[in-house]
């Protein structure tokens, strides 16, 4: 199902250029220990200037599409928005807080959990991973356990997922699925909590967020693709929330961790923990950050403001350039929530 434009572009004073290359992973099912690193030394960045904001009568030329899960009384469960025209597309009502698109753009990766109808009535609280095509004709189910899944980021190569998986009982850690064999291999297990991988364009490395107490904040941390050398990127705070890579690799983007809310503003850093760049000076707060295909620009979610009575935020899409001169909000009608976006150069299916 289609519906018709509901874009408001506005563009604001206030953000990396790229391309992508396909990656080899070598599975381990073998445990890594996560040690802390002391020789980092704090780091002081510049804030940006604050912004003026214009409305223009014109939006600004952008490819692709942006898959994203809401909860919201029109757009329900995972959606596609074109950038070219404004058209959302329902995929399914199957309600998720986490999405990834294959590099293909055939499928896309979220977890969830069972419709009490295909659970012989029992809902599901557990959430399992899912593929589902992008036009929603076919879904598999991947996952069946006691264990949570989230946070899942497909290969470059199509061939993996990695993702965190959570008992209830221990903390946090990070698994990678291989889509052709059907297994499940180990990365980490530590006594930390580990979130939010994301796979390098190369398929040599996995960036990920590590705490040791799971406050209001983690750390940025690379590893090997086997789960080897793992090491901390930075001494900052950052929130729990979804990083990326840029297409070239140059690049990992991130929200830091600037309340108690567990959001910030976007950033963006070299892997080696160099040429660290404060990108926002937002009111309110960054979620979820990703590039664009072309690496020209970041999308994030941005949370406004508490939405009439209920406890929630309200979400928009927003869009900046990586020079930090133009914003572009994409407002979506009746939407409260947005919990997860990917973005893909394609067109709606």
């Amino acid at each position: 199902m289609k519906y018709g434009p509901v874009l408001a572009f506005l563009i604001a004073s206030s953000l990396v250029a790229c391309s992508q290359q396909k990656i080899a992973i070598t599975s381990s099912s073998t445990p890594t220990q996560v040690l802390a690193i002391s020789t980092l030394q704090p780091i002081i960045i510049p804030t940006p200037s604050s912004t003026s904001t214009t409305r223009s009568s014109t939006p600004i030329p952008l490819n692709g599409t942006i898959v994203f899960t809401s909860t919201g009384r029109i757009y329900n469960g995972i959606s596609l928005l074109n950038l070219q025209d404004g058209n959302i597309q329902s995929v399914t009502g199957m309600g998720s807080d986490s999405i990834s698109w294959s590099p293909d753009s055939d499928w896309i990766a979220f977890n969830g959990g069972i419709p009490p109808a295909q659970n012989g009535g029992i809902a599901s609280h557990l959430l399992d991973l899912f593929i589902i095509k992008s036009n929603g004709s076919e879904y598999k189910r991947l996952t069946q356990s006691s264990q949570g899944k989230g946070d899942v980021n497909w290969s470059s190569d199509g061939k993996f997922l990695v993702y965190k998986y959570d008992n209830h009982i221990q903390p946090s850690n990070l698994a990678v699925f291989d889509l052709g064999k059907e297994t499940t291999y180990l990365l980490t297990a530590t006594n930390g909590y580990e979130s939010y991988p994301a796979w390098s364009p190369d398929g040599k490395q996995i960036v990920y967020l590590y705490t040791q107490d799971h406050d209001h904040f983690s750390e940025l941390w690379l590893m090997d693709a086997d789960g080897s050398n793992p090491k901390r990127v930075l001494d900052f705070k950052i929130a729990f929330s979804r990083i990326d890579w840029s297409p070239d690799g140059q690049w990992i983007a991130f929200i830091s961790a600037k309340n108690s809310l567990g959001c910030g503003d976007v950033h963006r850093v070299r892997p080696d923990g160099t040429e660290l760049t404060q990108l926002t000076n937002l009111p309110g707060c960054a979620l979820n950050v990703i590039w664009s295909p072309d690496g020209k620009h970041l999308a994030y979610i941005e949370q406004k403001d508490y939405f009439n009575n209920f406890k929630e935020w309200q979400s928009q899409i927003s869009i900046i350039d990586i020079l930090g001169k133009i914003k572009i909000v994409v407002t979506l009608e009746e939407t409260r929530q947005i919990n997860d976006i990917d973005w893909q150069l394609v067109a709606s299916p």
